[in-house]
């Protein structure tokens, strides 16, 4: 019975990010961008969906409008021209979250392009002409082709967050001092609340 009720949940789930995916397609007012959330892009992934073209990006940094602009630019133009509807964005500012590190991506601005199971990573210029060349011309099959890998395990974050230390990933390595910072901060600030206790109760 339980098995029956999380396949049920899993299924009604399934289709819900289905569903409001396709609502933002069908919906005109999103066309030409598409602005995926994380669990509709986990839904993209499972299920190996087709012809995806996605920029991650972090509004929170002063280019992001201009970034933002021109990926707008070039969606619209794929768009008019039918080359392609599928056009999505994700802002890693409020959906940083597995999906990303589960493509083994940690540098952004970051373009993929995903077909039937694989995604390409995108290496070049993100400007008008480098993004609707790589529908129009197909480069991206000048780029890595990799298969997308199952959901991310905790196990797996902890290997892949090791493996881009080792490699001096300057955005990992920022947000491990940031953590070791905290760590270290924390009980000193505690020791110092717990010193000044005894103080006060003597002088009353």
């Amino acid at each position: 019975m339980i098995f029956f009720i999380c396949l049920l949940a899993t299924v009604f789930s399934q289709m819900s990010h289905e569903e409001s995916i396709t609502m933002k397609i069908q919906n005109k007012t999103e066309l030409p961008l598409i602005s995926l959330t994380d669990k509709e892009l986990s839904h993209l992934l499972d299920t190996h969906a087709d012809n995806w073209l996605i920029l991650f990006y972090d509004s929170g940094i002063k280019t992001a409008q201009n970034l933002i602009n021109t990926w707008k630019r070039s969606a619209h133009a794929l768009h008019q021209e039918n080359y392609m509807d599928n056009i999505g964005t994700v802002d890693l500012r409020k959906n940083y979250t597995r999906n990303f590190m589960r493509l083994d991506l940690y540098i952004y601005p970051k373009a993929i392009y995903i077909n039937k199971g694989f995604y390409y990573n995108y290496t070049g210029p993100i400007d008008a002409n480098g993004v609707q060349d790589l529908i129009k011309k197909k480069t991206y099959l000048n780029h890595t082709r990799i298969k997308i890998p199952p959901p991310a395990t905790f196990a797996s974050l902890i290997l892949n967050a090791a493996k881009q230390i080792h490699e001096g990933n300057p955005k990992v390595l920022k947000i491990l001092g940031a953590m070791m910072a905290i760590i270290l901060v924390f009980p000193i600030v505690f020791c110092i609340k717990q010193c000044q206790k005894p103080e006060k109760e003597k002088e009353e």
